[in-house]
């Protein structure tokens, strides 16, 4: 029973995420220009770890190591979609990107939560290390030299705090350094609370989620 209510939320929030960026597509929006932000690339790869995790479920399976490896990531990127939101552009219209409120609000708000709450309630099936964190970052550390590379070329930057044609690249360089900061201490966290929790599901008694009848 645990296993069939992880794995309908999983669906539920998985597939709804990932109809609002085909939503997007219909609607008319460039698609490359779409996939410059980061928002949306996190929320595509959180989406799809969401229903990935809930076939595994449904299917009976094991949650592999890979996965709770990209559960982790994704939740490392979701998170930080959310608090750079909050924090840095909480009044800002990223890039003159017009959007209808829905899509912040399911992009914004409702998944980087729904990944923070999925990891803590259902913990990764194996260990995680160090290995772990530091490859979870080379997503968001290529994002980066792609925007900056790509700016030039297109006169274009998805974020103000990336765009070095108002402050400069100094600017720019302490905003990234920042944000690294962050990611870094935010992927070690969530490795030190998936562990613990994780040695702690079996002392409780909770069931993982490993099958749609557990």
């Amino acid at each position: 029973m645990y296993g069939k209510l992880v794995a309908s939320y999983r669906l539920l929030f998985g597939l709804l995420t990932l109809g609002v960026f085909v939503e997007r597509l219909f609607a008319g929006a460039d698609l490359g220009r779409l996939l410059s932000f980061f928002t949306i690339q996190s929320n595509v790869i959180g989406g799809a770890v969401l229903v990935w995790g809930a076939v595994a479920i449904l299917r009976g399976r094991e949650e592999s190591r890979g996965l709770s490896s990209l559960r982790g990531a994704a939740a490392t990127y979701l998170i930080t979609t959310g608090v750079v939101v909050v924090v840095l552009l909480s009044d800002v219209d990223p890039a003159g990107l017009d959007t209808p409120g829905y899509v912040d609000v399911v992009m914004h708000k409702i998944l980087p939560v729904v990944m923070l709450i999925d990891w803590l309630i259902v913990p990764p099936a194996n260990r995680l290390g160090v290995t772990d964190a530091a490859t979870w970052l080379i997503y968001p550390l290529a994002y980066a030299a792609y925007t900056l590379i790509r700016g030039p070329f297109a006169d274009w930057y998805p974020y103000p705090f990336i765009d070095p044609r108002e402050k400069g690249y100094g600017h720019v360089a302490v905003m990234c350094a920042g944000i690294t900061v962050w990611f870094v201490a935010l992927a070690a966290a969530l490795v030190r609370i998936g562990n613990l929790l994780r040695n702690r599901a079996p002392r409780t008694g909770r069931p993982l989620p490993t099958s749609p009848g557990r």
